[in-house]
């Protein structure tokens, strides 16, 4: 054989494929297993990193839950727990991909500085689509201010760390980033209502005394997230309708806690809302007396036709069964309701979501303490897709189990957790039924957290009968422990 021919017969495969073989092969990949593929060796190194178009996504997600027990087997398990994204990995991506770039997500880099959006710049990333910086309190909004001009004219979804972000900042994306649709400014405890105005900020600083809510010159937000941003008030409300009400179609307002129903009331002008999330949003009581404000929440209750979505979570005594029972019958397209804590609920409440709401799939009313067979089982027999249930601390016994089992055959997730009249029968029921079939084949996570009447040897019975990927939580005393079958 030829010496031509043996360096031919022994070239890497790698470097013989074209571009578009390549992306095809490796493009599945993250952001990580796409740089441990660099270091195979210098072949897959020199080719992987002169596609650009490979490292056009990257997702620099925390590996692990950083509020997760110091003690759990989830955090003992994992070997590169320490590992945080800083401003050489962006750097080394933007350096990569250049305008390829259409994706930065890093959902925890305190370490992420000034840095990281200079490199954006200098590196011509002005096609990015996506960024989020969460959290990353190292930022100035000065830089902020300067480079969203830059790379922010095709930016459809913006998180940013909250603690750089201002009034005029967030004016500024507005007014550079005409095609963004999603933008999250959670926890942002500088901003104010008025950074919404934005028909007074476009009067301001554009010679033209025809700015309309119509005006091109607004983003036409569908998603915005201004959760636990404490000077948040009606105002807020009123110009994000004024805004976007023909194109929002999620909101999240949860702990702002300035706010009353008139804010609710403002929202239900808003069409096309499918997401609404309202948890831990203590409605002010300053502006609206306690029969005003049931009156507005019925309203609002009520003028939700497309919503899908919503989060009224502790709420305490606001939320009762009239409300619940107005939503179920004007919301027929709803999929997922959390009203934990709202201490007004009872069986009333499951059995008109149980009659009306067929495409229900997520449902939490734990800490519902008035909730008992009765409205479990009409609500199991109604809406049977049902993937996830929470019913901590309800007064239900083993006829709530056994119904689950025979009925719910999408269930993934099942919380009882102080659920104390449930026994082991009930556990069997639940993932056998009456025919053998159950929740077992479908069952994901269970959480059996201080359930007096079961103990360690039903938690064995169940870890022989579900999923290997299954996890079991359970908690007898003080002992607290998480079975997962796959580890």
């Amino acid at each position: 054989m030829s010496k031509s021919l043996e360096k031919k017969h022994h070239r890497d495969p790698i470097q013989i494929l074209n571009d578009d073989l390549i992306i095809g092969i490796f493009s599945y990949l993250n952001i990580h297993q796409l740089a441990k593929c660099v270091t195979v060796c210098e072949a897959w190194r020199q080719r992987l990193i002169s596609i650009p178009t490979l490292w056009s996504n990257a997702h620099f997600s925390y590996p692990i839950d950083p509020f997760l027990c110091a003690d759990s087997p989830q955090r003992r398990s994992f070997p590169n727990r320490t590992r945080v994204t800083q401003d050489s990995h962006i750097e080394t991506l933007a350096t990569l991909a250049g305008p390829s770039l259409q994706s930065v997500i890093v959902t925890y880099g305190p370490l992420i500085t000034d840095a990281s959006l200079e490199s954006l710049v200098v590196h011509d990333c002005r096609n990015l689509v996506e960024m989020e910086f969460a959290p990353a309190d190292m930022f100035s909004s000065e830089l902020l201010a300067t480079i969203i001009p830059e790379i922010g004219h095709k930016l459809r979804r913006l998180v940013l760390s909250p603690n750089v972000i201002e009034d005029d900042d967030l004016q500024t994306i507005m007014k550079e980033c005409p095609s963004l649709d999603y933008l999250s400014v959670a926890g942002g405890k500088a901003l104010t209502p008025e950074a919404f105005d934005l028909q007074k900020f476009y009067k301001d600083h554009i010679d033209s005394d025809d700015i309309n809510s119509d005006s091109e010159l607004f983003p036409r937000l569908s998603s915005i997230n201004i959760a636990a941003c404490s000077k948040m008030d009606d105002t807020v409300t009123m110009y994000i309708v004024s805004n976007f009400n023909n194109t929002l179609k999620h909101i999240n307002l949860s702990e702002c806690n300035n706010m009353t129903a008139h804010s609710l009331t403002l929202l239900s002008q808003c069409r096309f809302l499918e997401v609404i999330l309202l948890n831990n949003m203590k409605l002010a009581e300053n502006t609206v007396d306690g029969d005003d404000k049931r009156s507005l929440v019925l309203e609002f209750m009520g003028a939700l036709p497309n919503l899908r979505i919503l989060h009224i979570a502790g709420q305490d005594d606001l939320i009762d069964d009239e409300m619940i029972g107005v939503l179920a019958r004007n919301s027929p397209n709803l999929e997922e309701l959390d009203i934990s804590d709202s201490l007004r609920i009872t069986s009333e409440s499951l059995v008109a979501l149980g009659q009306f709401c067929k495409k229900l799939r997520i449902l939490d009313v734990s800490g519902c303490w008035g909730c008992r067979d009765d409205g479990v089982i009409a609500l199991i027999i109604g809406a049977q897709n049902l993937t996830h249930l929470d019913l901590s601390t309800l007064s239900i016994t083993d006829a709530s189990l056994r119904c689950i089992g025979n009925n719910s055959f999408h269930l993934k997730k099942l919380a009882v957790d102080l659920c104390q009249r449930i026994t082991g029968n009930g556990i069997k029921y639940l993932l056998e039924g009456d025919n053998g079939l159950g929740c077992a084949f479908t069952l994901l996570d269970l959480s059996l957290i201080q359930c007096k009447n079961i103990d360690e040897s039903v938690v064995e019975w169940c870890q022989g009968r579900l999923h290997h990927n299954a996890s079991i939580l359970y908690e007898f005393g003080s002992v607290y422990r998480g079975v997962n079958d796959g580890n």
